[in-house]
């Protein structure tokens, strides 16, 4: 529920810009599926959106991006908008008059989603990446200065001390555009 209210409509802070969603939940509820199925709406039925997972590992990443073609293809007629066929791996690109894209990726790729347009950011299961740190310094560029962009980080508990860790406290705190 709270990650579906957060891709409807996002808190914004004083500056009106799009808070940060960090959610810590205990693992097989949801929490990635929700996030890439709600993505899926906002790519699908947006012009120009742009959605992008990074998942832990590349079975992850592809298993998420299984389960949005199931959706897609169950998706009633009348309902589902065209896709375009794209050369990419783990991606799905609507018809540009009706929608955007969504990327799935996977934390082991150098230099994951850097260089993009990310409208929605996921970041799946983010105590398990190689390097959280590393990876969010190259990444927070794409959206730190987007009024608009929604994130998402979303993990399982972990013991303190790693980089998620510091990540949720910071959240906790309300520190920046963050809330957990």
């Amino acid at each position: 529920h709270s990650i579906l209210s957060y891709l409807s409509d996002p808190p914004r802070d004083a500056s009106d810009r799009t808070l940060w969603m960090t959610v810590l939940a205990s693992r097989q509820v949801g929490k990635s599926l929700t996030c890439v199925f709600g993505g899926y709406c906002l790519a699908a039925y947006s012009p120009g959106f742009d959605y992008v997972t990074i998942a832990d590992t590349d079975k992850r990443a592809e298993y998420l991006l299984q389960r949005v073609h199931h959706l897609h293809e169950r998706m009633p007629p009348e309902l589902r908008t065209d896709t375009v066929l794209y050369r990419e791996s783990r991606q799905l690109t609507f018809d540009r008059l009706q929608g955007g894209k969504m990327r799935l990726m996977s934390a082991r790729e150098a230099a994951a989603g850097v260089g993009q347009s990310i409208d929605v950011f996921h970041a799946s299961e983010v105590a398990f990446w190689n390097d959280f740190a590393q990876t969010m310094t190259l990444i927070y560029p794409v959206f730190r200065n987007r009024k608009n962009a929604y994130v998402i980080f979303e993990c399982t508990p972990l013991e303190a001390g790693s980089d998620w860790h510091d990540h949720y406290q910071s959240a906790a705190l309300g520190r920046g555009r963050h809330f957990a």
